[in-house]
């Protein structure tokens, strides 16, 4: 039986959502976050409820950092 965990830590959610540990740290500390659950002086990420919101906040340099570009290089598309 194979078990899937439930709650990430911060360097696990940096690997799933593709993000560094400083922005991960910026979403988390949001008091709207619904997906956060603090055990102790512990922060965790609920994967299910992560992955059921609609939207991640992003700005263009920190999207050109990844890419390796200048931010106005990068368009955004809806």
């Amino acid at each position: 039986m194979e078990y899937e965990k439930k709650l990430m830590t911060i360097g696990e959610f940096c690997e799933y959502v593709g993000i560094g540990k400083t922005k991960a740290r910026e979403l988390i500390s949001n008091p709207c976050c619904k997906y956060v659950v603090r055990i102790g002086r512990r922060v965790y990420v609920h994967k299910e409820l992560f992955d059921e919101e609609d939207s991640i906040e992003i700005q263009r340099n920190e999207l050109a950092e990844q890419f390796k570009c200048v931010p106005s290089q990068i368009n955004y598309v809806i």
